[in-house]
């Protein structure tokens, strides 16, 4: 089975996405989108309006893949959350 770019960039995921699909029991919280910013990679979950760190940047992440990429300095603002490392089960 293959990976989609989420899984393959981190395991890390949104944490408020955790406890929600904790609660109905199953589901994964991987970022919906992805953008560099001050020589890091972040993450953003677009439901919950948050952003987690990463990594450092990464050259992978430049607007070509698949994922629709924020505006850096809009998405840097939003509210800053640790993510949630959750390998693949």
């Amino acid at each position: 089975m293959s990976r989609s770019l989420q899984e393959i960039i981190s395991d890390l995921q949104c944490p408020l996405c955790v406890v929600e699909n904790d609660q109905v029991g199953g589901g994964v919280g991987y970022a919906d989108r992805y953008f560099n910013h001050g020589g890091d990679l972040w993450a953003v979950c677009v439901v919950h309006q948050v952003r987690w760190y990463i990594t450092r940047e990464l050259s992978l992440v430049d607007g070509s893949d698949q994922l629709e990429h924020p505006d850096p300095e809009a998405a840097s603002k939003l509210p800053l959350v640790e993510g949630i490392f959750r390998a693949r089960r």
